[in-house]
């Protein structure tokens, strides 16, 4: 698909090794389970946070939900999901 829109072969083999490539530094276990980089997931995070942060005045089930329709739309599966609403939930109740 990258090929197709224009990107280099190897500029699209260096993107896909960033984010899938294995290393150390990844969580075992998000990492086995969503197979996103440490940094890709980082990314995510913060990305689900300000959405996360543009509904403090619903209901935390009405913002988990929202952020659920936000990620499936992006083509995220549960797992990623979870992870990212784990995050979310544990920032919330232990903020910095």
């Amino acid at each position: 698909a990258l090929f197709m829109k224009g990107v280099s072969q190897a500029d699209a083999e260096k993107a896909v090794e960033v984010v899938f490539k294995d290393n150390n530094d990844c969580v075992g276990d998000e990492k086995s389970i969503v197979g996103l980089s440490k940094q890709s997931m980082d990314h995510l995070y913060v990305q689900a946070s300000k959405q996360w942060s543009r509904g403090q005045n619903v209901p935390l089930e009405t913002r988990k939900s929202r952020i659920i329709r936000w990620l499936q739309y992006r083509g995220f599966d549960w797992n990623v999901i979870s992870i990212i609403l784990k995050k979310l939930d544990k920032h919330e109740q232990n903020p910095p």
